[in-house]
């Protein structure tokens, strides 16, 4: 009786050894995942590799975290009236990661109606009001500055401004004042109505598409800087080679914006080996997703939202969805042009 149990015993612990070594066997044969690179650690920045960018994003980080002393001392330079002008930009970008933007658009409407002869001064006090979308406030500026000087451009700011507090239809009468003082034409002047109309949300709008912003920026580029800067604000896009201020109140391009975004490839190639180690390890994860995302004015990421998803139903889908968001929230962005949010998008894509 003994033996037989001591027998069955070694059957069992056989059976059981077998058993952990399929195990083991098995779980060699799944996706290896490799050591996360450092920027795994969302709370770690990953370099562009672009030293003009790293440059904007290191200074819109020290103005961020800048001093009270240091604060006050560069207040008193500006309000001097003796400061230089990228000092009073970054006076500016100060006021506004502070939240103090009505102190911004105050310095900046004081600046340009004190020098009516160059019109970028009042369009840095514009191009903020619209970059932050205080459509009120800029319908106010643009009143005071015509109330002084007649200015085609001036009027279709006011009119787009309108147009995004009220309705469509506001724009009309001041279009056809900047047309009065300087001709745009009957079809050109049609078109600006018809995209006003498409384009007329308050909010945060996806940029209109190239070729509409390069026609339509070709036939204004003879005209003056606030019509430039119509323009810009009217379709969301803006070059950074094109003057629109007489400031530097940041710039963000399409291929900066990538630049960014694969400035963490690796952690994204760690996420897909993550969600890859998942059991099941069949069907194989492959397949892609659009993640929509909004840059803040401080060139920060939030509002992810994930869009044309085709892993096909896979299991691990949802997880690698959610470490790719994870990555792309913890990217820095320099500063963007008027310190305006604006909605992107990055199309991520995977096989085995």
């Amino acid at each position: 009786m003994t033996r037989l149990t001591t027998s069955n015993s070694k059957l069992v612990l056989r059976g059981a050894t077998l058993l952990l070594s399929a195990i083991t066997l098995l779980a060699a044969c799944g996706p290896k995942v490799p050591p996360p690179p450092p920027e795994f650690d969302t709370a770690t920045r990953a370099p562009t590799g672009d030293n003009r960018i790293e440059e904007r994003i290191i200074k819109l980080i020290r103005l961020e975290q800048i001093g009270e002393e240091e604060l006050v001392n560069l207040q008193k330079e500006v309000l001097s009236g003796r400061s230089s002008e990228p000092k009073i930009a970054d006076y500016v970008v100060i006021l506004i990661l502070r939240g103090e933007l009505s102190a911004a658009l105050n310095l900046l409407h004081r600046r340009g109606i004190s020098a009516l002869g160059d019109d970028s001064l009042i369009a840095d006090a514009l191009g903020l009001a619209m970059g932050q979308r205080r459509w009120r406030a800029c319908e106010q500026i643009a009143s005071d500055f015509l109330r002084r000087k007649l200015s085609p451009g001036a009027f279709l700011i006011r009119g787009l401004c309108l147009s995004r507090s009220e309705s469509p239809s506001s724009a009309n009468e001041d279009y056809k004042k900047a047309d009065q003082l300087l001709p745009l034409g009957d079809e050109l002047l049609e078109q600006l109505r018809t995209i006003t109309a498409q384009r007329a949300s308050s909010g945060v709008m996806r940029p209109a598409s190239e070729k509409a912003y390069g026609k339509l920026m070709a036939a204004m580029m003879q005209r003056g800087v606030l019509d430039r800067l119509f323009v810009q604000h009217l379709l969301g896009r803006f070059e950074s080679s094109l003057q629109s201020g007489s400031l530097e109140l940041g710039t963000l391009s399409p291929a900066e914006i990538r630049q960014v975004v694969l400035s963490r490839a690796r952690s994204y190639r760690q996420c897909y080996a993550m969600a890859r180690a998942q059991r099941p390890y069949r069907p194989v994860l492959s397949g892609g997703v659009t993640l929509e995302f909004l840059i803040n004015s401080a060139g920060t990421v939030g509002d992810i939202l994930a869009s044309e998803d085709n892993w096909g139903g896979h299991h691990a889908g949802p997880f690698l969805n959610t470490c790719l968001s994870e990555q792309l929230e913890s990217l820095r962005f320099p500063l963007p042009r008027h310190a305006m949010s604006q909605r992107t998008q990055h199309h991520f894509s995977f096989s085995n």
